[in-house]
């Protein structure tokens, strides 16, 4: 159907084939700009359009006021003539029409950038505003040099179409480069400073676009603050353009110096420090230091927190990704939140230190396992700070994943205990608050080995006694602490249960501690081998003037009295 948008499309088109003075069709030259198409229609497309023919003529000659509009195709019918409009004495001084042909129309459209790119790229409507107000220059070339430049591009980084589209969108200057001059040796150059793979290549030019369009100074002094100034090898410097291809196309002058020199001199970190750093977050040499960096390093970590700057140092070389989380809208949200259940600023600090990724849990997500501790569990609210304050891991769990654990530490710490019952708070209390990380222990590769190993030495019911006595038992190390700790105290020969007494020891305390056990086990054992009951050597260790020195009350021993010798 004919309508108004069409017609004004086409007017909008034909500037973009005016850019072209002239075209030779058919051996003869034809001037498009006193050319216009005569639409097939029942309405007269100029008596239609809603403004007189001095605004028409405005509209047709003024080449930076016309609009292109990409979704539109026109049919034969609508393409059936072309005729000159030139109008004597105004813009032509040659009164006779000349005529041209649908194939002449064609074979001209061809060569113009407008339709290659909406019809051969696929281009979309909002690329194609984005060509004109950025690089409306570009519609004025033909067909034929976009062409080689798109050819370029896709054969030295095997792009497909929607990456050369997904390039142009964002940087729509890049089909003003010169394939010859600009692209092909700009590509050789990345391939060689950077000794790039073709893949990689792709990453990271598809990843930032407007590199192609630095100059060679520019991207030789950005490579070299990289190199020299922060002193990265060649492929750690590939490795965080990969990872993030823009931080190439911060300034070093007014970006990425400044920002180096503030994590040097004001948070005191060494440049071995940052170059770990950036390696684990590029985005930190993205970051602006007046409206980033800054508020976040010293007006929070430092003055709110009350952190020492190599306290920050730490946080940073172990979670540097913290400083890409929104200060306003997430960091001091949940800020507020741990104070109101209680938190000082230094406690919350201290969090934040054991595990820095408490910042990627949402708000909602932290009042839910509060709420799963305070409320399914029965813990109470200085219990949970414990836990919170000890463990912050558990934050990061799913309340699925947290019931399953307590489910399994009471059936091995009280057999046939239901969580949520009275009689299981009190042993869910004494373990979870005594020893808080067991929540966040893996089921299957941490705390079901250790229950088993422990089962067959000890027994199930030895072991719910032992974990009774030292809820910390399932927290030690099964390689490093509760094997070789336990099977040396097999072996002494003592009972197995007493490793909740030599378990938490140092190593040389353990050692002694054993052998003074060890030989008292085998004392007691010689004495029962002997047919002598212990109770009964004790009469007679003690003489007339001895058995004066016990005080009693109803046969119970109240302290001893030493006497003089």
């Amino acid at each position: 159907m004919y309508n108004k948008r069409i017609k004004q499309t086409f007017l909008a088109s034909l500037t973009v084939i005016c850019h072209a003075q002239s075209f030779i069709v058919n051996g003869r030259s034809i001037n498009l700009r006193h050319t216009v198409v005569e639409v097939s229609s029942s309405v007269d497309p100029l008596d239609d359009l809603p403004f007189d023919d001095a605004t028409l003529e405005d509209i047709v000659f003024d080449m930076d006021d016309m609009i292109e509009d990409p979704e539109i195709v026109f049919s034969e019918e609508d393409l059936s003539n072309l005729y000159d409009i030139s109008i004597p004495g105004i813009n032509s001084t040659d009164s006779t029409p000349i005529p041209i042909s649908l194939s002449d129309f064609q074979f001209i459209s061809s060569d113009v950038a407008y339709f290659y790119l909406r019809d051969e790229l696929g281009l979309s409507e909002d690329t194609m505003w984005r060509i004109t107000n950025e690089a409306g220059s570009v519609l004025g070339m033909k067909a034929s040099t976009l062409r080689e430049k798109v050819a370029v591009l896709k054969t030295s980084m095997i792009l497909s179409d929607e990456e050369l589209r997904a390039m142009i969108t964002v940087f729509p200057t890049l089909l003003h480069l010169s394939a010859e001059n600009n692209l092909a040796p700009k590509i050789r150059f990345l391939l060689q400073e950077l000794d790039l793979k073709q893949e990689e290549l792709k990453k990271i030019v598809t990843g930032c676009p407007p590199i192609l369009g630095y100059s060679f100074e520019n991207l030789s002094s950005k490579l070299s603050f990289f190199t020299d100034t922060m002193g990265f090898t060649k492929k750690e410097c590939r490795d965080i353009l990969l990872e993030l291809p823009r931080v190439i196309a911060s300034s070093v002058e007014t970006g990425l110096i400044p920002r180096l020199q503030f994590l040097r001199q004001e948070i005191r970190i060494p440049n071995s420090d940052i170059r770990k750093i950036v390696k684990k977050n590029p985005r930190v040499l993205t970051m602006s230091v007046e409206h980033n960096l800054q508020p976040k390093l010293i007006f929070y970590f430092i003055m709110t927190l009350y952190m020492q700057p190599d306290e920050v140092r730490k946080l940073l070389l172990s979670y540097p990704q913290i400083l890409n989380y929104n200060l306003e809208n997430h960091i001091q949200p949940i800020t507020r939140q741990f104070l109101s259940f209680d938190f000082s600023a230094y406690e919350f600090s201290r969090m934040l230190l054991r595990f820095p990724r408490l910042m990627t849990c949402s708000l909602t997500k932290i009042k839910r396992v509060v709420s799963y501790l305070r409320f399914a569990l029965g813990l109470e609210a200085s219990d949970v700070r414990r836990v919170l304050h000890q463990a912050p891991q558990v934050v990061s769990l799913t309340i699925e994943n947290l019931q399953q654990k307590v489910d399994y530490l009471l059936e091995v710490a009280e057999p046939g205990s239901v969580a949520g019952h009275p009689s299981s708070t009190r042993v869910l209390r004494k373990l979870i608050v005594g020893m808080p990380s067991l929540l966040h222990l893996n089921i299957e590769t941490n705390l079901k080995p250790k229950v088993e190993f422990l089962q067959t030495q000890l027994g199930p019911e030895e072991l719910s006694k032992a974990i009774d006595r030292l809820p910390t038992l399932l927290g030690y190390s099964l390689d490093n602490r509760i094997k070789p700790r336990l099977m040396q105290i097999l072996e002494a020969g003592v009972d197995g249960g007493s490793i909740t007494v030599g378990i938490p020891m140092k190593e040389d305390k353990f050692e002694g501690w054993l052998d003074r056990r060890a030989k008292k086990m085998a004392k007691e054992n010689e004495t029962k081998e002997n047919g002598i009951s212990p109770s009964d050597t004790i009469p007679k260790l003690l003489d007339t003037d001895e058995k004066g020195r016990i005080k009693e009350n109803d046969g119970r021993v109240v302290h001893w009295v030493r006497k003089d010798r």
